[in-house]
């Protein structure tokens, strides 16, 4: 007799209220587990959210997290609430939601948080290391995430090393680091090479987001700063 083990949806990681500027990203994360793994949609004022939509992205992670991200957020469109849902044909499905709140040019609120130093663009040989910094304020002093790709930087990678003004290399948050200047460095990659063998040509996103510790109200404040890193080389045939 086979015994088949199933577990019902649960999510894990919430969605969390959100506040950011006109023009600005928002970025809502949610985990869910369950035997069979389940499949994760999001929704807003109760419709289905498709990552194809014109500003909408919805990116899957390994271990059930979804992320969906709008960019640039529109007032008057955009702020609502949104809804993430787990099933996996076991049981009910769950949700947890959150709402986007879109403030306009100067209404943000007192400590909203700015980015004062953002990375600019760095244009770095193949085989070299790179250092981005940024530097942000707010109140509740903010903490800075790197995001590449649209995603958190990894920081169980060693390639990747983020350090505080004082150059103390801080890895206690999950890939947030102390408030005020941050500095993220990452070393080069194993060779890589393209199909022909020719040169390499590596655009990389690289972003950085700040954000407030969430405040009595639930709402959290964010602005997210992009720029892109160029990295490139030649490689030779061997």
């Amino acid at each position: 007799m086979l015994l088949m083990l199933t577990d019902p949806p649960e999510i894990i990681r919430k969605p969390q209220n959100q506040g950011v500027r006109v023009g600005g990203v928002a970025s809502f994360y949610c985990a869910a587990r369950g035997d069979p793994p389940p499949s994760i949609v999001w929704r807003k004022n109760g419709k289905k959210v498709s990552g194809t939509q014109s500003r909408y992205t919805v990116l899957e992670q390994p271990g059930g997290v979804s992320i969906l991200r709008i960019e640039p957020v529109r007032a008057g469109r955009d702020d609502a609430p949104y809804e993430c849902v787990a099933e996996n044909g076991v049981g009910d499905a769950v949700s947890a939601d959150a709402t986007l709140t879109i403030y306009e040019g100067d209404k943000t609120p007192a400590g909203f948080p700015v980015i004062t130093q953002g990375p600019g663009t760095r244009v770095i040989e193949v085989g070299h290391t790179v250092q981005m910094q940024c530097k942000a304020i707010g109140n509740p002093t903010p903490n800075i995430y790197w995001i590449k790709n649209q995603t958190k930087v990894d920081m169980t990678n060693p390639r990747y090393v983020i350090n505080n003004v004082t150059g103390a290399p801080d890895k206690s948050q999950n890939n947030a680091c102390p408030p005020d200047m941050t500095m993220l460095q990452w070393s080069p990659q194993p060779e890589v090479r393209s199909a022909d063998g020719s040169g390499l040509v590596s655009h990389i996103n690289r972003s950085q987001r700040v954000e407030n510790e969430v405040p009595a109200d639930g709402r959290q404040q964010a602005v997210e700063h992009a720029d892109n890193a160029a990295i490139f080389g030649t490689l030779n045939e061997t």
